[in-house]
């Protein structure tokens, strides 16, 4: 063992910190103590204190925002800080979204904020993978494995942010979001199109279904609701409504639109109808049909095996049908896997 004693007094503080750094205190135990009680005393000193702090940071980030690009990081800190951590603030976001879409019903403003949000942390989860990638290569072959394992689900999320991008896309092509009321004052019916107008199940709601003019006598039907509205014809689809087996026309101001579980009343709710008279054939359509519309109902999500039901104060439930349209089961509560694809339909969660 060499009985050389260093004056670390003399040293600089970079120089310390790299002493400290390669040191062997197994066989220099006393070198090593004199360097620490070294460094201990300078700490003492603030400007020293602010020196380790720029010293460290530019250890863990060199080259700044350029050093984290080329991947100047450590894997564990680009997983784990840089990328997990804003990615669960994200989540959580996105579930205060959905609590709001389902208590304000305004489905689709709160459907646009959520897939606008994403499409922005799909483009940050871009700039992580590029540094997850290229930190994991700086790694030793006994690490390798971390470097595939944090590959994984950076992927899995980065393929899943692709379908949110498309279906932003979708959401500024097909949905405006400008003032609903505006538009549906614009929709009065004309001689050659009697049953342009909005049509809601009860005209104190905030949502139904606006019919447009299309082309040739034909009509657009879209939802429009308190956030927004489908744009006429974004679906690629008019109807005649007329002789249309879909539908079937009651009064000049009642209509019937089928549904999964047989046929939905609208009633004409836009202010060319007289307020007294609305209300009289909403009663007379009410006491002539053979079921009542449930009250309780905020909003339908139709599928091919059933329709997702909105119920006041109540979770969603699902009613299923068979090949033939048929309602054979009522109320069953949604399973987990099927409230994602729900809130997915809206633009929400991966």
């Amino acid at each position: 063992m060499s009985d050389y004693k260093p004056d670390y007094s003399r040293y600089c503080l970079s120089e310390l910190l790299i002493v400290r750094k390669k040191i062997d205190r197994d066989r220099h135990p006393e070198n090593y103590q004199a360097l620490e009680d070294e460094l201990a005393r300078r700490m003492e000193d603030p400007e020293v204190q602010k020196e380790m702090e720029r010293i460290e940071k530019e250890r863990l980030y060199p080259g700044g925002i350029k050093g984290v690009w080329r991947g100047n990081i450590r894997l564990s800190t680009a997983f784990w800080i840089l990328w997990l951590l804003p990615s669960l603030v994200v989540f959580f976001l996105n579930g205060l979204l959905a609590y709001h879409l389902i208590t304000q019903k305004a489905f689709l403003r709160f459907g646009f904020i959520s897939s606008l949000l994403n499409l922005l942390f799909f483009l940050f989860t871009i700039f992580c993978a590029v540094v997850i990638w290229r930190s994991g290569r700086k790694l030793s072959a006994k690490m390798a494995i971390w470097k595939y394992l944090s590959r994984i689900p950076v992927s899995i999320v980065l393929f899943f942010m692709l379908l949110v991008a498309g279906n932003l896309v979708y959401r500024i092509l097909y949905i405006s979001l400008s003032d609903t009321d505006a538009y549906i004052k614009t929709l009065k019916p004309t001689e050659n199109y009697p049953m342009i107008g909005a049509w809601k199940r009860d005209c104190k709601n905030s949502y139904g279904l606006a019919i447009d003019k299309a082309s040739e006598g034909r009509y657009n039907v879209t939802f429009f609701g308190p956030g927004g509205y489908f744009k006429p014809g974004s679906d690629g689809r008019s109807t005649t409504i007329k002789g249309d087996p879909r539908y079937r026309i009651i009064d000049d101001d009642t209509i019937e639109v089928s549904s999964s579980d047989g046929f939905d009343r609208y009633y004409r709710c836009s202010s060319s109808v007289d307020s007294a008279e609305k209300e009289k054939r909403t009663q007379a359509g009410q006491d002539a049909s053979t079921e009542k519309p449930d009250d309780t109902v905020l909003f339908k999500l139709k599928r091919r095996d059933g329709t997702i039901v909105f119920k006041k104060g109540e979770g969603p439930v699902f009613d299923v049908v068979d090949k033939d349209g048929k309602v054979i089961e009522k109320n069953v509560p949604l399973k987990g896997d099927e409230q994602i694809e729900m809130l997915r339909y809206f633009g929400f969660g991966y």
